[in-house]
């Protein structure tokens, strides 16, 4: 086998002895892939051998130096030694020097030292970079002579690009696109390829006009229509023209085949869960753009965003981690350590957290010397705090996710920095203790904790994605819901009433007038988090007065639902956005009203007269989101009775029951007592329609101040019974 593979080689320099045509490089493509497929080094080293006594007759040769140096390019690639890439570097140089006319002479200077440029050693390298004698650089170098002696050579132009990009430094980076943009003005600005890397390379450098030019001459040149309406979509982010990409992204997704598809994959693979990945990787032509919008859509309503707001924002993540979380070099090693392994090689485990979950809300890092580069991330969400710490041993170009800054000695002994403890101490009660107790029993457990913490947040962290609103002031919001019957389809009407205390809103003030404006948004899901509905509004509240700290503003949203369980969430903010609050994952249960069993609604307490009402088939049903009530009020009870057939009876009974205590202003979700009933009212209906709408007046005159529970009972008949309940408070004048 070694002797055939000599053969071959031989013959493939004996055609190439005089000049470099296009046919010619096709063969050194030929020689390079022959030597991609040898793993022995032995054959390699006797072949060098062989063709340095060669070398030796006939210096003069370029071919023979190009020869010498792809296979000590090769055994570089096989052994991992920088000195076979050195060996490579220089043979290349010495044939752009005989022939620097040559483009794949520096071609070939640029692949070896790119090669040499990744080294595990990134402090060195980030030394060599700001001197300016980086491999990387002297790459970039190579790659542009090569495309400057031949504008065809558009597979130069094409590495420069990648290596550049790898390299992440704006110098560099503005060589390279110089290159490319002027191998676009030559005849090889007809290559698809060119202008498509031109496109992307633009919108790195956050030039998107010039991107989306490059990218609609990509699409005359190929009629990709796919890839190319993505790549507009990606731009059309950056640019803040929401509407128009998120037009453009289904676009795509509607067309979607070959390497668009590939490329939409490695889009959603930032964050979409295994389960998500293999659907994708299941779907057929033509059911792309259905699972795509279900897949964003879950997210937009999970997270109370409007349709497209988190793919816009998806978009921005990957822009700006990829600004600035790009590695230097793409050879990694693991310590047992570091529990998560990231499986893409282009960007460090910072970018991992942020293209999930967006900007932390703290950050903090320690410089020190013999301290390595470190971060810790905090995001503040209200159901679960996470705390992220990051380090890069070998530098600043690779910040790895850990669970914890502090390690252990042989024996279980902690190792702490007291100074590293305490630059996360606004974080954590942990790192405040660590500040101060850094070794013993006592720093043990702290630490133990401690990584506890960072395995929690690295399961969660590296699992989901969210986009939540974080707010800098807190709202005090109450809500509640109630389920009423639809329009006679068997729908339902979601009533979601809430309220919002005085002291937390800042009035717009015109002359004696008070004006609260508050934007409220409503998300439904499915149980399997399909957005189902979703409102958006302004409600703008005018008021005689500003509010006291105990007064409210209060509101109403209203969405019909069909008949199912549902997740429902809501938010309220001031409309500067600076002020707001959040009521999560609330279940709703909605009925059939007009299929099944009979039934009764739930039951909404009124005051006759509130600021508050809703209208059913005409009437106005009045509410009284805080179910507080004065011993004058005039209570009015709402609910439905349904599935009825037309004069069948129905038995109720009604009853206020004192709770004991009183006079506590509350708002929902009170705890239900005892006691025997204040008020029973009880009297029989008859159906008038399959859909009884029931408004009862319900006089409180003749009770006393404090807490009660009313009680609605109907039977049916053969002596089925059904039982709603409701709280309220009665206070004195």
């Amino acid at each position: 086998m070694r002797e055939v593979f000599l053969v071959c080689a031989a013959l493939v320099w004996t055609s190439l002895a005089v000049a470099q045509s296009p046919a010619e490089r096709s063969s050194i493509e030929t020689l390079r892939e022959e030597l991609a497929l040898v793993e022995d080094l032995a054959a390699l080293a006797e072949r060098e051998s062989l063709t340095i006594e060669v070398a030796r007759v006939d210096r003069d040769n370029p071919m023979i130096h190009m020869e010498l140096g792809f296979m000590a390019f090769r055994m570089g690639e096989i052994s991992g030694e920088d000195s076979r890439y050195d060996d490579a570097a220089g043979e290349f140089e010495w044939a752009a020097e005989l022939r620097p006319e040559w483009p794949y002479a520096w071609y070939g200077v640029g692949l070896a030292e790119l090669a040499l440029g990744e080294h595990d050693v990134v402090a060195i390298e980030n030394l060599r970079q700001a001197l300016g004698i980086d491999h990387l650089s002297k790459a970039a170098r190579a790659f542009a002579r090569a495309t400057e002696v031949d504008h065809s050579f558009v597979g130069a132009v094409l590495e420069l690009a990648a290596t550049a990009r790898q390299q992440g430094v704006r110098a560099r980076m503005d060589v390279a696109l110089a290159a490319l943009t002027s191998a676009a003005n030559t005849v090889a600005g007809d290559n698809p390829e060119l202008q498509l890397t031109l496109g992307r390379f633009s919108r790195d450098l956050a030039m998107p006009d010039f991107a989306m030019r490059a990218f609609e001459r990509y699409l005359e040149l190929t009629h990709d229509s796919s890839l190319g309406l993505l790549e507009f979509a990606r731009t059309g982010f950056l640019q803040g023209r929401r509407a128009q990409a998120v037009q453009d992204y289904y676009g795509s997704a509607s067309l979607l085949t070959g390497r668009a598809i590939d490329a939409h994959r490695s889009d959603i693979a930032w964050i979409a869960t295994p389960a998500e990945m293999d659907q994708f990787d299941s779907l057929r032509a033509g059911e792309y753009e259905i699972w795509l919008r279900q897949f964003w859509g879950k997210r937009d309503a999970a997270d109370l965003r409007r349709p497209g707001e988190r793919l816009a924002e998806h978009y921005r993540r990957v822009a700006y981690a990829r600004q600035n979380f790009r590695r230097v070099s793409r050879h990694r090693t693991f310590d047992v350590e570091e529990s998560f392994v990231s499986t893409q090689d282009e960007l460090d485990d910072r970018a991992v957290i942020y293209i999930r979950h967006g900007n932390p809300d703290r950050v903090a890092s320690h410089h020190a010397v013999g301290t390595e580069t470190n971060e810790s991330w905090q995001y503040l969400n209200p159901e679960e705090s996470m705390i992220f710490h990051f380090r890069a041993r070998r530098g600043a170009g690779d910040h790895r996710l850990v669970e914890s800054l502090f390690g252990f000695q042989p024996g279980g002994v902690v190792v702490v920095d007291p100074a590293l403890a305490a630059s996360r101490s606004h974080m954590h009660s942990v790192y405040r203790h660590l500040s101060v107790s850094s070794n013993g029993p006592a720093a043990l457990n702290y630490v133990t904790t401690d990584r506890a913490m960072g395995r929690r947040a690295i399961e969660v962290g590296t699992t989901t994605d969210s986009y939540r609103f974080r707010f800098e002031e807190t709202i005090e919001l109450a809500a509640r819901h109630v389920v009423l019957s639809g329009g006679g389809d068997g729908t339902g009407t979601l009533l979601v009433i809430y309220a919002v205390s005085g002291s937390d809103l800042e009035p717009m003030l015109r002359g004696d007038t008070a004006l609260y404006p508050i934007d409220v948004r409503l998300s439904v899901t499915s149980e399997n988090g399909v957005a189902y509905g979703f409102a958006d509004t302004t409600q703008t509240f005018v008021l005689p007065h500003q509010l006291e700290d105990d007064e409210y503003v209060v509101g109403l949203l209203e969405m019909v639902l069909a008949p199912g369980t549902y997740q429902l969430s809501t938010m309220v903010r001031d409309v500067n956005g600076v002020a707001g609050a959040v009521s999560w994952g609330d279940t709703v249960t909605v009925p059939n009203f007009q299929v099944g069993d009979v039934g009764v609604s739930e039951l909404l307490v009124g005051l006759v007269g509130a600021a508050l009402s809703w209208t059913s088939r005409g009437d106005t049903v009045w509410i009284n989101p805080s179910s507080e009530f004065t011993t004058r009020s005039q209570m009015e009870l709402y609910y439905e009775v349904y599935g009825l057939a037309p004069e069948e009876p129905y038995e109720v009974k009604i009853e206020v029951e004192n709770k004991g205590g009183g006079g506590v202003f509350g708002f929902i979700g009170r705890l239900f007592g005892g006691g025997g009933p204040e008020i029973s009212l009880e009297f029989t209906s008859v159906a008038d329609s399959p859909d009884v709408h029931v408004r009862q007046s319900v006089d409180l005159a003749e009770l006393d101040a404090g807490e009660y529970l009313v009680s609605l009972e109907i039977e049916f008949a053969g002596g089925r019974r059904e039982e709603r309940e409701a709280s309220l408070t009665i206070t004195d004048e």
